[in-house]
């Protein structure tokens, strides 16, 4: 059901008709027994670029951080790009490889295996030996959080 909708909802947005997608997105992802990361993940894309929404990063970051924690790769990498640019998320190299080393846990069909890869070694290398093992407790804490 939740697949139907989602297609029906990208439909939408690439008719560029926003308020429907908008509402489907949102539905799917207030949802008290299962929010669907996918539906999370668009929604917080909405509010980035402003479609029917007025542009807000500080609604994208909060939908993108609750997409992750329900396991969505795309929203694991979006808030490794938000740590990584300063977007939504006070600048912490640290924490942007922590999300981008989990979403490479998650991204099991390698859909952003290449964008990750590059993400991966930008944040690494602003990263000291010691950042990088205190990476290890993050990534596992981040790990424990995600539902």
């Amino acid at each position: 059901m939740n697949e139907e909708k989602i297609l029906q909802a990208v439909s939408f947005l690439q008719n560029h008709n926003y308020e429907n997608a908008f509402e489907i997105f949102y539905s799917l992802s207030q949802s008290n027994s299962e929010p669907c990361e996918v539906a999370v993940h668009y929604l917080a894309w909405m509010y980035e670029q402003g479609l029917h929404v007025e542009a807000d990063i500080q609604m994208a970051t909060e939908y993108w951080l609750k997409g992750a924690l329900l396991g969505g790769c795309h929203s694991q990498l979006a808030v490794g790009d938000s740590y990584y640019r300063g977007s939504g998320f006070e600048q912490n190299f640290l924490k942007a490889y922590c999300w981008y080393k989990v979403a490479q846990h998650y991204d099991r069909k390698d859909e952003i295996g290449s964008d990750l890869t590059k993400q991966l070694s930008l944040s690494k290398s602003k990263l000291s030996v010691d950042d990088l093992v205190k990476s290890n407790e993050i990534i596992e804490d981040i790990l424990n959080q995600i539902s």
